[in-house]
This record gives C-alpha cells, sequence and structure tokens, in this order.
C-alpha cells in the first residue's frame, strides 16, 4: 500500500513581525509574541510520499529545488525522522498559487505542509500544538500556518507553537490587499538577513518595542479594530524594515515605495488603509472591505504589477487527489 498524503496549507501574514530568534532556546524561536492572519485564497498543496528505496527529493512548483535548498530541506526532513522515529526516504511535491520566495509567506506554508503530510503519511495522530511545535524547525513562521481552525492566530514565544485567536467568521469585514511589486524570487532569505541584523545598532529597539505592538495588535483583533491593528501593523514593518536596511539588504524596488507612500496618503483623506511588508517587495494592506476597491485603485496606480484581496482564511485540509510524481537525479 502506498504511503502518501497531500495537503492545502494556507501562508499566513504576521500582524507584528517575526524577525530575529532568541539563543539558548529551541530552533527559530521568536523574540517577541505575534499575531498573524490564514489568507484565504492563497494555497500551497504539497504530496509526500514515502518510500523505502531511492533518495530524498524535493520538487516545488515543477522544478527540483536549489542545491542549497535540498540541503535545508533535507535537514528538516532529518528532525522529523528522529523526532517521529522512521526512516523512509520523502518525495515531495509542492505547488504554490503565489509568488514563491518573494515574501508572501511560502516558506511558512511549505514547512507547514511538509510536516503535515510527512505525518498523515506515517499514519500518525499528533495533537496540533505538536505539529506546530515540529513545523516551527523548518520555518518560523510555519508553525502560524498549522492550526486547522484557521483564522488568527498567535504564537507565543513561551508555549512553543502558534494557536488560534480567533476564527476566520470572527472578522469577516478584514481584508488583505497585495500590491504585488514583483514576480520574482528574492536574493536574500530572510534567515541570513536576520542573521544580519543581530549586529546592527538598531537590534536593541527593535526588541524593546515588540510585546507592545503584539498585545495592541491582539487587542485590535479581539475588538475588530482596524485602527489599533493597522496603527501597530505599519509601525512594527515599518521598524523593521529600517533595521533591515541598516545592514546594507534592501526588499523593496522602484514599486514598493511609491505604493506605502500612496497608502499613507489615501489615510490622510479618510480611508482607514495601512500598510505592512515582510522580507519582500510587496506591500499588503489592512482595510475593511468596503474600501477594497479604493485601496486596489491607489495601489495599481502607484505602481502595483497586480493586486491580491484576501479575507481570513481556512486552515490546513488534506486531500483525497495526489499531485503526480516528478522524477528528479536526486531520486
Amino acid at each position: 500500500m502506498e504511503r502518501v498524503a497531500t495537503v492545502e496549507v494556507s501562508p499566513n501574514l504576521a500582524l507584528n513581525k517575526y524577525w530575529g530568534t532568541r539563543d539558548n532556546m529551541p530552533k527559530n524561536t521568536a523574540l517577541h509574541n505575534n499575531v498573524a492572519v490564514h489568507l484565504d485564497g492563497l494555497r500551497t498543496t504539497t504530496t509526500v510520499r514515502l518510500s523505502d528505496e531511492g533518495k530524498d527529493s524535493f520538487v516545488i512548483n515543477g522544478k527540483p529545488v536549489s542545491d542549497k535548498d535540498f540541503e535545508r530541506h533535507a535537514k528538516f526532513i532529518d528532525y522529523l525522522r528522529g523526532e517521529l522515529g522512521f526512516g523512509s526516504r520523502v518525495n515531495l511535491v509542492s505547488q504554490n498559487n503565489y509568488p514563491t520566495s518573494a515574501g508572501l509567506a511560502s516558506s511558512a506554508a511549505g514547512y507547514a505542509a511538509e510536516t503535515l503530510a510527512t505525518v498523515k503519511a506515517l499514519d500518525l495522530e499528533l495533537p496540533e500544538t505538536r505539529l506546530s511545535y515540529l513545523a516551527r524547525s523548518g520555518s518560523g513562521s510555519a508553525c502560524r500556518s498549522v492550526p486547522y481552525g484557521g483564522g488568527f492566530i498567535e504564537w507565543i514565544v513561551k508555549e512553543g507553537y502558534a494557536r488560534q485567536l480567533a476564527p476566520p467568521e470572527h472578522w469577516p469585514d478584514f481584508r488583505v490587499v497585495v500590491g504585488v511589486a514583483s514576480e520574482g524570487e528574492k536574493e536574500i532569505s530572510s534567515q541570513e538577513a536576520m542573521k544580519r541584523t543581530r549586529q546592527s545598532p538598531l537590534f536593541e529597539k527593535w526588541l524593546s518595542n515588540g510585546e507592545d505592538d503584539y498585545q495592541q495588535i491582539r487587542r485590535g483583533v479581539l475588538n475588530k479594530d482596524i485602527h489599533a491593528v493597522g496603527e501597530a501593523a505599519e509601525r512594527n514593518a515599518r521598524r523593521m524594515h529600517r533595521l533591515i536596511r541598516s545592514t546594507g539588504v534592501t526588499y523593496w524596488n522602484a514599486q514598493s515605495w511609491p505604493m506605502a507612500d500612496a497608502v499613507e496618503a489615501l489615510r490622510d483623506t479618510g480611508t482607514e488603509a495601512w500598510w505592512t511588508s515582510d522580507a519582500g517587495p510587496h506591500i499588503k494592506v489592512f482595510c475593511l472591505q468596503p474600501d477594497v476597491p479604493v485601496v486596489e485603485k491607489t495601489l495599481r496606480e502607484s505602481g502595483a504589477l497586480r493586486t491580491i484581496v484576501s479575507k481570513p482564511g481556512e486552515g490546513p485540509m488534506y486531500a483525497d487527489t495526489h499531485l503526480p510524481p516528478v522524477k528528479t537525479l536526486s531520486a
């Protein structure tokens, strides 16, 4: 009997950023508690096949991963072997319906899906908290894509895993409008940039402000207060990118700056819209559903290649139909 499993997982967008990790703690332990939202309509579909022969293989969007990414995936699978007690080879095929490695949390969804599909293929039943803990070792933010309820998720550092803060239906008018600034992959990974920022003179200031941002955003989500959430999220993202740029790394491009400025100008006219941005060039805007048309128009007129509109999404879902295997040289 073939041991295979397929899962669909949403990327998650951090409202206050996971940027940097703690020393002398389990791998990828965040510096701050943080809140994120599962993005409806954006999906990573991953099929894992287990075999007693051959070698591990990892195919994403129809192509074998690079040597550097292969090493990262292989280390993660070895970690899962040690934690779960299996020796089978893993053949992974994954497909994203949104830009990959470009600041849209594809690694979060990817490692969450890799964890869930592997555990399912092994026919193991593990609690959600354990699955979230495991996924974090692949990518810190992956722990936030695991909770099955979806919606708004919080990662509590001292607990080591993420859990649901509020379901998707809690705030049905909440929207995320993404101004896509590039269709390509970023040159410097988030992990590499995080290492560099530890040496920045701005790092201590980044450390000191994180908990206040988290608390304001958490209260804002529970109270469905777009002003509180947006204000803290934009402030947090601005600090993060200032920190990153202090090391000589810039994720933004010629489209990013005008979009962020245009969102701030739009807010001056009375529209409740705030921007955030992760380790990539895209500008994501938080607003309420009635303001989506004007936000999309603003982003397109200020440089967005296209826009993506999302709302709080569902959690992971297993599928009975599997992605076909892809032959690779490593396999």
